[in-house]
């Protein structure tokens, strides 16, 4: 569960690169922002499920090599296999989640671009 809420976190910190490379500021301190909490809390969420929905095998590698941050060819003595079958389940691991949270970061700028309507007041673009 800590493993997956440290890949929630830098989800949310490559988002936020996203938004600034766009000119978008990033408030940090969600207490001051209550759409950004709600925004990151949905993120978070849909983070937590994608990455509750691969195999176990799939989660094991993909923890090793991000999380914990060892080489290929150490997952696979850890899982006895050959670096070959690590790729393999490092690659579809990344496929299935790019699967499952496509459509989440570009919603996510939709939802922070702010737009005016005909009254003048700010209403979030969704």
């Amino acid at each position: 569960m800590i493993s997956a809420i440290k890949f929630a976190i830098s989800v949310l910190a490559l988002a936020a690169a996203c938004l600034a490379q766009e000119g978008l500021t990033v408030d940090d301190r969600p207490a001051n922002n209550p759409e950004r909490r709600l925004l990151n809390r949905e993120l978070s969420t849909h983070i937590l499920c994608a990455f509750q929905r691969l195999t176990p095998r799939e989660r094991m590698v993909f923890e090793l090599k991000h999380f914990q941050g060892l080489r290929l060819r150490t997952v696979g003595q850890i899982l006895n296999t050959s670096e070959a079958s690590v790729k393999t389940s490092l690659f579809r691991a990344a496929q299935q989640l790019r699967f499952q949270l496509d459509g989440l970061t570009t919603g996510e700028k939709s939802l922070m671009k702010q737009r005016s309507d005909t009254r003048g007041v700010n209403q979030l673009a969704i």
